[in-house]
């Protein structure tokens, strides 16, 4: 439970600190005082958003502090789970500099956003007069029936695989619709890449090789001439080898005589080799020169062919035309990898719709057993709070699959005897539909096990004899469950309870928001004020202590 909030330098607020018993707490002040201040300050520490703009003064930063008494709460798994200290008396803090940082902390450790909302959900249901209209929602209207059947978490883990579930679907149609754009070019691209597969494309320097062929088998006629003149010089009688010959004897001679001339011997040696070897080889290119006309063809169409798939995939060598002939090839084995994968994820999808239903039924279970206590515990409930000739019913059907199930719910609601059952919004006033409300929260409160209720206005449309029921019913919750309420009326401010009263000031040419907790004098003339406004009377003072009374 909430046993103390600090707040300070937040919107119209200095500094104030409220000390919260661990039953009812009510607060009071006329409208425009500042309570949804309050609130705002309290939503800080519950992980709601901040805004800069919240700060009373920009020079300093807002802090907002509560300390929390968890000696009743089982959240040591929590603090366990997000590495932070288990204290009894937790505190949460929530600082907002004038630039716009905020900061979280728990027990003095830095936490994220979503783990302060996590954590403070497990301690505070905080009801606004927005939420009442939310009672209206079928959605709404399930998870109560859902928290009363203590499977939220059920229900979220389904919720998270009914996405993953709708996600797949997704991907396969999205898998579907590529497939079908790549089997509408398939037969194109087939065409494309078998054209350049028949080719066989393998060396990127063949062309470079061909051409070079091509040159020799249509000049062979001209190159055999000319090595025919060559080899001639080379290897007729008193030719150029010959001459090298008769040098390299001679310098022989002349080494013999002067050792030096021997480097001139083997020059003339090397040259003669040199000569004599190139004039086998000219000999050997020349014996495979020949004219053939049907290995010219062959090359030159080859050629041609290059050419051609080459100016009709627009590049200028072999080595993009291999890119190009690879690139179609992945292509259409991604075609065929669509069907593959569709098939994989179909599968996975059956699966999971297998499970979604059996966990559709257990849930469908569950909610069907507890929407008679429902109906009863609301039946009784509304008695108490001068409702006896109300009925409520919740009505349950089947659906498709969907993120909560299986199930479509509507509650209910006739206000008389004779009226038929109709849906809330259709046939409920704002104070039937603030004492449902009231019942439902207290219902949900005990079954999850919240420490502390807050309610905003709970009791907007009722008065009189009704006030004084919901008043009653308020006190008694509070026995189980801290209670803190803004209230408008008499009849809930003067049930036992710590009541705190705020009110404005204007001095210092500077309106400034104020919260006290009121003494039993001071409470006996607030509470007479709401009775006759704000002029004091014995009348008026006198209801005030027979309500306090009551």
């Amino acid at each position: 439970m909430l046993i103390k909030l600090f707040i300070k330098n937040y919107i119209l607020i200095d500094e104030v600190t409220l000390h919260f018993e661990p039953n009812l707490n009510i607060i009071t002040g006329e409208t425009g005082a500042g309570k949804s201040i309050l609130l705002g300050a309290l939503g800080l520490i519950l992980g709601n958003r901040a805004e800069a703009s919240t700060i009373y003064n920009p020079e300093n930063k807002c802090i907002i502090e509560g300390i929390f008494d968890l000696e009743n709460k089982d959240v040591t798994s929590f603090f366990l789970v997000n590495e932070l200290d288990y204290q009894r008396f937790t505190i949460i803090r929530r600082e907002l500099s004038p630039t716009g940082v905020s900061r979280s902390f728990v027990n003095d450790t830095p936490v994220t956003l979503s783990v302060l909302k996590m954590l403070s959900e497990q301690l505070v249901d905080v009801h606004s007069q927005h939420e009442t209209t939310l009672l209206f929602s079928p959605s709404y209207q399930l998870k109560l029936v859902d928290a009363f059947a203590n499977q939220l978490n059920e229900v979220k883990e389904y919720s998270i695989l009914f996405d993953e579930f709708q996600n797949l679907k997704k991907e396969i149609e999205t898998l579907q619709n590529f497939q079908q754009l790549a089997l509408k070019d398939r037969d194109y691209i087939q065409f494309q890449y078998q054209e350049l597969e028949d080719a066989k494309l393998i060396d990127e320097d063949e062309q470079t090789k061909a051409e070079q062929v091509l040159q020799l088998l249509i000049n062979s006629d001209s190159i055999q001439q000319k090595l025919n003149v060559i080899l001639q010089s080379l290897n007729e009688p008193n030719t150029t080898i010959d001459l090298l010959a008769t040098i390299e004897n001679t310098l022989k001679g002349l080494a013999m005589l002067l050792p030096s001339f021997d480097n001139y011997r083997e020059r003339a040696n090397t040259a003669y080799i040199e000569m004599k070897e190139m004039a086998n080889d000219l000999q050997h290119e020349l014996n495979n020169t020949q004219t053939d006309d049907q290995e010219l063809a062959k090359t030159q169409e080859r050629i041609n062919e290059l050419y051609r798939l080459q100016k009709k995939h627009k590049t200028n060598d072999l080595a993009s035309l291999i890119a190009i002939r690879n690139e179609f090839e992945k292509t259409l084995e991604l075609t065929e990898n669509y069907t593959e994968q569709i098939k994989a994820k179909i599968n996975i999808v059956e699966k999971l719709e297998n499970k979604l239903i059996e966990n559709a039924k257990t849930l469908t279970k569950k909610r069907t057993i507890v929407i008679p206590k429902i109906e009863h515990f609301l039946h009784e409930k509304l008695k108490e709070l001068l409702m006896g000739t109300a009925q409520c019913k919740i009505e349950m059907q089947t659906t498709a699959l969907n993120s909560c199930g299986c199930d479509s719910l509507q509650i209910l609601f006739a206000a008389n005897k004779g009226q038929p059952l109709s849906e809330l919004r259709k046939v409920a006033s704002g104070g039937e539909l603030a004492r449902l409300m009231l019942l439902i929260k207290s219902m949900v409160a005990q079954q999850l096990d919240m420490p502390t209720l807050v309610f905003d206005e709970i009791d907007t449309g009722i008065s009189g004899e009704v006030a004084l029921r919901v008043g009653k019913a308020m006190e008694q919750l509070a026995l189980k469950k801290q209670i803190i309420t803004i209230t408008h009326l008499p009849q809930i401010a003067a049930r036992n309870g710590r009541h705190f009263f705020v009110f404005k000031s204007h001095e210092n040419s500077k309106t400034q928001t104020f919260i006290k907790q009121l003494n039993e004098e001071e409470r006996i003339n607030e509470i007479a004020k709401m009775v006759s406004g704000d002029v004091l009377s014995e009348k008026s003072t006198l209801a005030a202590k027979e309500l306090l009374s009551l």
